[in-house]
């Protein structure tokens, strides 16, 4: 018992060490966040504030949030306090039922219905297993509990690509009932081909989410070229927004449904308050919202059309990608 408690505090300490290396790593040399951190420091945060609520209501002693938190809170109405915080576009969101097939391939059906199929079969004729069966289901039982316990923190936000170590582990017995199964060589190299090409489909995904188009390239040479005051810019921050030549914000402090919501007179107020000189919008993530706004990752349609109308917002470039405006 006791060498099991010191396995698990060293791979504790190694693990969380490398955690805080690698995010310490991106944000000073990346200028952006490591996720796993970026999430313990808002649960710690979280916990912190209902502490000292709680702490406050024992204690009789009334308790004033700041206009931000209060904001916050008033948006929240048709949302959970954990939705609120999500602000993203999740291109793998699970919460999109083809995305079960985009993201999880042909492969990976085919070896879960197969594989399934092929132990059922042998549990039917109780074939002997090949030693390492106990070691396969522990590691099957580790995968699973990954995947259940990231489908609870992640469920506003189920993006694909956060499940797929616990998926690995998940397919061992899966894929040990397809490999026993009659002509193997014949089997695995199928299953290769269709790994080949699922793995160029993949790729070819992943440069169209990643490229950076003619016309954002032209909308970075053009902020380069004629500065805006104040410099800062309200953009939605794709992986290009480190080449841009000005600090981006989209959060606007968690009040971003108070943006949507209101008129353009309190997005111009709200605009100088957080020292924003111009407005990028970017066409591709223009879209109609419904009406608790529960995708944050997006220029909702109103948004640009009121822009568009008023006179007040005077656009300083457009191309078929970009379209910037400047803050009154």
């Amino acid at each position: 018992m006791a060498q099991a408690v010191t396995v698990v505090m060293i791979s504790a300490v190694l693990l969380g060490g490398f955690t805080w290396g690698m995010g310490g790593l991106l944000e000073k040399y990346a200028g952006g966040g490591f996720y796993p951190v970026e999430q313990f420091h808002k649960m710690t945060t979280s916990l912190k504030s209902r502490f000292e609520t709680s702490k406050e209501k024992s204690s009789g002693q009334p308790n004033i949030a700041p206009p931000s938190e209060k904001a916050q809170l008033r948006d929240s109405r048709t949302v959970t306090p954990y939705e609120v915080q999500i602000i993203a576009n999740h291109p793998g969101d699970l919460r999109i039922p083809e995305n079960y097939f985009v993201y999880g391939g042909g492969i990976l059906w085919l070896v879960l219905i197969v594989g399934g199929g092929a132990m059922i079969h042998s549990r039917y004729r109780r074939e002997a297993v090949n030693g390492g069966a106990e070691l396969r289901w522990w590691l099957f039982g580790i995968g699973l509990w990954f995947i259940v316990v990231s489908a609870y923190f992640l469920r506003s936000a189920p993006d694909a690509r956060f499940f797929l170590p616990g998926i690995s582990l998940v397919l061992l017995p899966f894929v040990e009932g397809v490999v026993r199964l009659p002509r193997p060589k014949i089997i695995i190299s199928i299953v290769a081909a269709m790994a080949i090409l699922q793995g160029g489909q993949v790729l070819k995904k992943t440069y169209d989410l990643r490229n950076v188009s003619p016309g954002i390239r032209e909308a970075i040479v053009y902020l380069q070229q004629h500065p805006v005051k104040p410099p800062k810019i309200f953009m939605y921050p794709e992986g290009n927004y480190r080449l841009f030549p000005y600090r981006h914000d989209w959060y606007l402090e968690y009040r971003l449904r108070e943006f949507w919501n209101g008129d353009n007179d309190v997005r111009v107020k709200m605009l100088r308050q957080f020292g924003i000189g111009a407005v990028v919008i970017k066409r591709h993530l223009i879209a109609d919202v419904d009406e608790a706004i529960t995708n944050l990752g997006v220029y909702p349609t109103y948004f640009v059309r009121d822009l568009e109308k008023d006179r007040r917002f005077a656009k300083l470039f457009e191309n078929r990608d970009v379209v910037i405006y400047r803050v009154p």
